[in-house]
């Protein structure tokens, strides 16, 4: 399930994974998106203090409907060429997970929690035209912000050269 909020963002809750109806289209891209549970005051968690690590985020190559409601999980190293998304260790309720996607040089997908890089979790050499990707695996247990608007994000991506995702436009 999403939907919009005021400012334009989108929501996701449910369970398997989500992908954006934009691809990818510019050499450098940049998101950021704010995890979160869906519980309300007074229920108990059931989830440990790990439970935000079997979120994945990152892109996926445009799939069918039928073949996004069949992925039951997605590896770390998917072999498909497909997926390419990665659970993030430490995460808490109101994290910003930031997704800087470079695809000029090498083609890189760069993952920033709080305003600070993880180098060691970049996922490099893909081809291809890519989607901003999140995968929930339980339902109902987790919301994901997709925060768009440079002006609402909280962090600087991590060079210049990092955009907001641009609407591919064709010339007639």
């Amino acid at each position: 399930e999403g939907y919009d909020n005021n400012s334009g963002d989108q929501i996701i809750r449910g369970k398997g994974l989500a992908l954006s109806s934009v691809s990818i289209e510019q050499d450098s891209a940049y998101w950021e998106m704010r995890i979160g549970t869906t519980q309300t005051d007074g229920q108990d968690d059931e989830h440990d203090e790990n439970a935000f690590e079997i979120l994945k985020f990152g892109v996926a190559k445009r799939c069918s409907t039928s073949e996004l409601n069949s992925v039951q999980d997605i590896p770390e190293d998917d072999d498909s060429n497909r997926f390419f998304l990665r659970g993030i260790p430490n995460l808490v309720d109101g994290d910003i997970v930031g997704v800087a996607v470079q695809q000029s040089d090498l083609p890189m997908v760069q993952f920033i929690i709080n305003g600070e890089p993880l180098h060691h979790m970049a996922i490099n050499r893909f081809r291809g035209s890519i989607y901003p990707a999140v995968w929930l695996p339980l339902p109902d247990a987790f919301q994901v912000e997709f925060i768009w608007d440079e002006g609402q994000w909280k962090y600087e991506p991590p060079s210049a050269k990092f955009k907001a995702i641009m609407l591919a436009r064709s010339i007639v």
